[in-house]
């Protein structure tokens, strides 16, 4: 009876070693990124709601504390998500994920102002944030994570390496592919610079509210740059409204939703590999 109570006793004051490490993540992908890695061994948030652009979603008190709270909270850097830099997260648990190649981020030209739905109004200007749209940077991010969860996690077995092949593949899929594209392409949003670079393509990008009907203004914009810039393909963030897949028939445009995977539920690198196979069916 009473070595019975004594282990209960131990038991109890031993951690559980089944409690899964606390994961915040900026957004979707670096989200995905540990959880494919973790397993149950971690327990992944990525707080912005649905549906919002966790690059300008801003947490509130009540959202900031549980952030702290965090075993490990994964940033993409880059300027991604600029509430980061403006808030004390404890030094200690954060990681930046795209430190290994900070000398390579691109900064961006001009500054388009607009605003697009609750988070109000932005500009394009400084350096763009979607690092992981070159896949080999989405590689190195990876990577980034593994180590972190493996300092903190040390018994548990996680699995970078298959992430890590698998945006490989990717990466020479996706170079495979670029080298058939007809060029230039057009996107309806300036999120593809990363993707350009790593892949030698020329992207121009509109600024076209994801799945909303364009405006006459809107309209005008493509065939302005259209005349200077004669493409085939349309690169979409999010799938079109009806009104904008008929404005691109009828200028003899091919439209590929090709999602960034950042926003709550996007899969990815799983998006990413579907949006290359219809890019390839297009260069064929």
């Amino acid at each position: 009876m009473r070595l019975t109570i004594a282990l209960a006793a131990a038991l109890m004051a031993t951690p559980s070693l089944a409690e899964p490490l606390k994961v915040t993540a900026v957004h979707n992908v670096l989200a995905v990124f540990a959880k494919r890695i973790g397993g149950d061994a971690v327990e992944v948030k990525m707080p912005v709601p649905e549906g919002r652009d966790p690059a300008l979603w801003k947490p509130g008190i009540a959202e900031i504390s549980e952030i702290q709270q965090s075993d490990l909270i994964l940033l993409n850097g880059a300027g991604y998500a600029d509430w980061t830099a403006k808030t004390s997260l404890p030094r200690s648990k954060t990681v930046v994920t795209s430190k290994a190649f900070e000398n390579a981020l691109i900064e961006t030209e001009g500054a388009v102002t607009h605003s697009h739905g609750p988070d109000g109004e932005h500009a394009h200007t400084g350096t763009d944030p979607h690092t992981w749209l070159d896949f080999a940077q989405a590689a190195q991010q990876a990577e980034a994570v593994g180590e972190a969860l493996a300092k903190r996690l040390p018994e548990a077995e996680l699995d970078t390496e298959a992430l890590v092949a698998e945006l490989a593949l990717l990466d020479a899929r996706a170079k495979e592919v670029a080298s058939k594209l007809p060029q230039p392409l057009i996107a309806a949003h300036p999120r593809y610079a990363y993707f350009a670079r790593a892949y030698g393509l020329e992207i121009v990008s509109l600024d076209w509210p994801a799945g909303e009907d364009p405006e006459r203004e809107d309209i005008a914009a493509l065939q302005e740059l259209l005349t200077a810039n004669p493409a085939k393909v349309f690169l979409w963030e999010a799938e079109p409204s009806a009104a904008a897949t008929q404005v691109l028939a009828e200028l003899g445009l091919e439209g590929v939703v090709f999602e960034t995977g950042a926003l709550a539920g996007q899969d990815f690198p799983g998006g990413a590999a579907a949006a290359l196979e219809r890019l390839a069916a297009l260069g064929e």
